[in-house]
């Protein structure tokens, strides 16, 4: 018989929405990027999606120039697959990757409200009920799962 394993109410899996996948290989990001949002993603809240790390720790961690980082999370920022909020921490996005389903929905909605006070349009949208990942450039759907022919290249 399997012992049961106690995690103390913590969430113990992630996810990471498939389609996803097809958007980590058409962004073209570069391997600090990669490197850097993989990172974050592990060092990410559980409950939050929120990483509070400054700029020059990630730089230790990874042992990368200050300027790589810099340039890398600029990137990540303006791709919306992280959002550097105003107390200086930064906030993955989970319309792509989330801890646990327990108040995703209030994550989504606090990602996308952040987006909206800097001023900045929704790229990614996930639909639960459909399964989809929606993505949008300048307002516009551009990707649907069920409209998207184009094959994954692996």
């Amino acid at each position: 018989m399997r012992k049961k394993r106690n995690y103390l109410g913590e969430p113990y899996w992630g996810a990471i929405v498939l389609d996803f996948l097809r958007i980590l290989h058409s962004d073209n990001l570069s391997s600090a990027e990669y490197k850097i949002f993989f990172f974050l993603t592990d060092k990410m809240s559980r409950s939050d999606n929120r990483v509070d790390m400054k700029q020059s720790v990630i730089s230790t961690y990874l042992n990368m120039d200050k300027a790589t980082v810099s340039k890398a999370i600029k990137r990540l920022c303006e791709l919306q697959w992280i959002l550097k909020l105003s107390t200086g921490s930064f906030m993955v996005n989970p319309h792509l990757i989330y801890v646990g389903n327990r108040g995703i929905e209030r994550v989504r909605d606090n990602f996308d409200r952040f987006l909206e006070q800097k001023g900045l349009p929704e790229r990614f949208e996930m639909n639960d009920a459909n399964r989809e990942l929606m993505v949008y450039f300048n307002h516009q759907l551009v990707s649907e799962k069920k409209s998207s022919s184009k094959p994954l290249p692996f």
